[in-house]
């Protein structure tokens, strides 16, 4: 066996001859361990002085070749595994013992099986030795950002060690790879499907991605053209897009967040006042604004008086 000590050879007379092995030259001793497995004609001899004797020394070797560890899709079909020399037995939770692994039949995780062959002619090529099998749920998602109008970039949630990733950007395009970015054509809903792959495993997600329109601001104002103070303004928002959020400010102050804010009083007491009413809109992509100004007069303030303080008939 291969794993055997070293074995020395006799011959008689012990003086005078040659070993060799294989052909090669040797001391007459042997460690299995420094050659493969095989048939070897040792000869002991030197001609014509000593006559050539013969023997066929036979190495079993102990090694053994199981398969690489491996990975099965808990969703998977069962996997033969083989192991060579044959003869042997699997042993390990999940498998059979000639080397049949359902992953159905467990749970996700890591299960380390062995082959053991035993050689009962030479005990000591007996051998065993191991390899993991990792069953494994793969799930697919992902996550949406770095929006720039009709660009979106989408990223992989999750546990990506080993994935191979594949895109379909609702038949606009498709992409491969962890993080790719992609640009719609249009405003609309696309469904963005994922495709991942780890070995024999795979799995899919498919999420509707809606691109909005792009915000356009407008409103108009609803007042009483004299423009006198304690003015009453009506606004009528105008504004288009999808998912707006709105912010309306009177110079430059937030008064409303409302689509469609609360009637204005714009007042002036002394003198003309200027006031300008500024829209804000915006959704996931970009921000619009516009802006009207309104001049408000004060309400007239009549005032009179004479030169003198009592007149007599006649006086102008």
């Amino acid at each position: 066996c291969s794993l055997d000590g070293p074995l020395t050879y006799n011959a008689t007379p012990s003086q005078g001859g040659i070993w060799r092995i294989g052909g090669t030259i040797f001391d007459g001793t042997v460690d299995p361990g420094d050659y493969d497995a095989g048939d070897y004609l040792i000869t002991y001899g030197n001609e014509p002085c000593l006559t050539t004797d013969t023997v066929l020394l036979t190495l079993v070797g102990s090694a053994l070749e199981i398969p690489d560890n491996t990975e099965l899709c808990v969703d998977g079909e069962p996997e033969q595994f083989t192991a060579a020399p044959v003869g042997g037995t699997f042993s390990g939770i999940g498998i059979t013992p000639d080397g049949v692994f359902d992953p159905t039949a467990v749970p996700p995780g890591e299960y380390v099986i062995t082959y053991e062959l035993i050689n009962e002619e030479l005990p000591n090529c007996s051998n065993l030795d191991s390899f993991v099998v990792t069953v494994s749920e793969l799930t697919a998602s992902f996550s949406v950002s770095n929006c720039d109008g009709n660009t979106l970039c989408f990223e992989i949630e999750g546990d990506n060690n080993g994935i191979n990733a594949s895109w379909d950007f609702g038949g606009t395009g498709i992409a491969s790879g962890l993080s790719p970015c992609h640009t719609f054509p249009d405003s609309g809903n696309y469904d963005v499907t994922l495709t991942v792959q780890r070995g024999a495993c795979s799995a899919s997600f498919t999420q509707t991605i809606v691109i909005e329109p792009p915000p356009v601001a407008g409103f108009t104002l609803n007042y009483d053209q004299d423009l006198c103070s304690d003015l009453a303004v009506i606004i009528d928002n105008q504004a288009t897009g999808g998912s707006l959020q709105y912010e309306w400010l009177l110079n430059g102050e937030l008064f409303s967040e409302l689509p469609q804010p609360d009637e204005l009083t714009l007042a002036a007491v002394d003198a003309p006042a200027s006031f300008t009413i500024e829209q804000v809109v915006r959704n996931a992509c970009a921000s619009v604004s516009a802006e009207e100004t309104i001049v408000v007069q004060p309400q007239p303030n009549s005032i009179f008086g004479t030169d003198l303080s009592s007149y007599c008939s006649g006086d102008t």
